[in-house]
């Protein structure tokens, strides 16, 4: 049977487990999609990584992210508990990964949508969902499936249930959010580049006004003392000045 493009949701850890090789594998064989959880994921691993095997591969992913292909979802529905607060990263991220898994499903039900995740409890959760086109397999299936044609159990089975041939899955329309969320240093980095323009003419501004201002009040302090020290020299000059119209400056 001739495949059908699928639609593979991906867990961090695999794809902390590719290389740029086997990314473009995935992405030329289905749509691949990263949960933004996911996304947020792996930009925090280039920044707080432990291992630093693991922050290498997620700032290589990050750095070929825009020529892969792999679209990025904030699709949700909510499933099983809603109160995520006192619940462990790993288990947040899990569940933010069946919830997109489990709307896209919704969202393209004549397509397969396949969770790719080598965490068991994932792949259960997903599978316990019940959602007729979705599924979820491991790494390790997913590449045979790829070089050996050889489905996984699991996509056999979603195959079954689906009511007609599945229809190959339909790419995810760019959203605002599908693009690499920058880190703070950048996002601070990016601010500082936008204002500074606007910063430095204002204190350019600022300095001018300073010295004009210094200047005017130099020159009418030697002037006053010019005209109080030598009136007869300064009288010429002191009569031509705007102010001199004044009573009380004219008199000096």
């Amino acid at each position: 049977m001739a495949e059908i493009s699928p639609l593979l949701v991906f867990d961090s850890p695999a794809i902390l487990a590719g290389r740029p090789a086997l990314w473009q594998e995935w992405a030329r064989f289905g749509v691949c999609v990263l949960p933004q959880a996911v996304m947020a994921e792996l930009e925090r691993l280039t920044r707080q990584a432990i291992d630093p095997a693991e922050e290498s591969t997620a700032r290589a992913f990050l750095r070929h992210w825009p020529s892969l292909g792999f679209a990025v979802s904030e699709a949700r529905a909510l499933v099983g508990e809603a109160n995520t607060g006192k619940q462990s990263l790993r288990v947040r991220l899990e569940q933010a990964i069946a919830e997109c898994a489990y709307a896209l499903a919704q969202q393209q039900p004549g397509s397969l949508v396949v969770v790719v995740s080598n965490d068991r409890p994932l792949v259960e959760r997903v599978q316990e969902l019940g959602l007729a086109n979705l599924c979820a397999i491991s790494l390790a299936e997913l590449n045979r499936w790829i070089r050996q044609r050889q489905r996984p159990q699991a996509v056999v089975m979603a195959w079954k249930r689906l009511p007609g041939p599945p229809i190959p899955a339909t790419p995810l329309p760019p959203s605002p959010t599908s693009a690499k969320p920058p880190s703070p240093a950048q996002k601070g980095s990016q601010a500082v580049q936008r204002r500074s323009p606007v910063g430095f003419a204002s204190k350019s501004v600022q300095n001018s006004l300073a010295l004009l201002l210094a200047l005017a009040f130099f020159s009418a302090a030697g002037l006053l003392a010019w005209r109080v020290l030598d009136p007869a020299g300064s009288e010429g000059i002191w009569r031509r000045l705007p102010l001199s119209w004044l009573p009380w400056l004219r008199d000096l």
